[in-house]
């Protein structure tokens, strides 16, 4: 009951008047604007309670949107950064800290560090020869007009919430027939 009525307050918070600001008539102050709403996303999608893939990918946004109109910004190459690994995209994230080292040799030691402590969710495995590459698990294939709905953890209907009706008697309870 706490954790939902915390998630309550996470998503009733305003968002500040300034997202979405695309105004490029003061770059910087725009900039600043865009890392401000990116870190705002960052702190909502990535936290203690839970990780929200739709802010993550709000502030991933917010960072590009700065680095578009400065890209030497490095607290935005930071930023986005460290929402490449909330969005478990280790790749991207160390093309930022790539990036990074030429503007900030700090942040990017910094970054290089969230990088090296980075671990992949339980259900995902090492590949290549090295063993280097982390991949999500294989989706489950569904039947013709069904998707996998992942927190179901099962086949659902196209554009349908509940689950196939094979997937309903894999999970429905058992019935134990009454001793007479």
């Amino acid at each position: 009951m706490n954790r939902l009525l915390i998630l309550l307050l996470i998503l009733s918070m305003p968002v500040p008047a300034f997202a979405g600001d695309t105004d490029r008539q003061d770059g910087a102050s725009s900039v600043d604007k865009h890392i401000k709403t990116g870190i705002h996303y960052l702190e909502l999608g990535d936290n203690e309670v839970m990780k929200n893939i739709n802010l993550l990918e709000k502030a991933a946004d917010a960072f590009k949107a700065a680095i578009d109109i400065d890209p030497n910004s490095y607290e935005a190459h930071y930023y986005l950064g460290v929402t490449c690994l909330a969005l478990d995209n280790l790749e991207a994230a160390l093309r930022e800290h790539q990036i990074l080292t030429n503007l900030n040799g700090e942040l990017a030691g910094t970054l290089l560090a969230k990088i090296d402590d980075y671990v992949p969710p339980a259900s995902w495995t090492k590949i290549g020869v090295t063993g280097d590459k982390w991949v999500p698990p294989p989706t489950p294939s569904c039947g013709p007009g069904e998707t996998f709905n992942s927190s179901m953890g099962a086949c659902v209907k196209a554009g349908d919430s509940t689950p196939t009706d094979e997937v309903n008697q894999q999970f429905a309870p058992q019935r134990k027939e009454d001793p007479k």
